[in-house]
């Protein structure tokens, strides 16, 4: 075998044990998720209407980005795909909590959602409030 063949089957062990190390280092949530909310909320640059929204869940490479889906059928209106941090939690979710801060305009900016049986909370980026 060529010493460049084996430096690849090397190289390739190496990306896939780092592979399975992080992703056994990443705290467990679910996939898709349900929230409803009462009125309407900034999320990172997005204005999200009052209504039920199921929430898709997604990696690239490292980084975890949320999906917010309107389940309204008379509400129009387009996805909202939006990155998060994910923060490990000391165990699971007892309950789904929903944080947000008021900015200057009086409108409600979520800043953190945690869904009861996840063992990581979904921290947003905020704009300047």
């Amino acid at each position: 075998m060529k010493k460049s063949s084996i430096l690849v089957v090397l190289l390739s062990f190496i990306v896939l044990l780092s592979a399975v190390a992080f992703a056994g280092d990443m705290p467990k949530f679910a996939e898709h998720q349900k929230i409803t909310l009462d009125r309407p909320m900034v999320l990172v640059n997005s204005e999200l209407p009052a209504g039920t929204y199921t929430i898709e869940h997604q990696m690239q490479g490292a980084e975890h980005f949320m999906i917010f889906h309107n389940t309204d059928p008379y509400k129009k209106m387009a996805d909202v795909k939006v990155k998060c941090n994910l923060v490990a939690l000391n165990g699971k979710a007892a309950h789904t909590e929903r944080h947000y801060m008021t900015n200057s305009k009086n409108q409600s900016v979520i800043t953190e959602l945690i869904f009861q049986g996840d063992e990581a909370k979904h921290v947003f980026e905020t704009p300047s409030l």
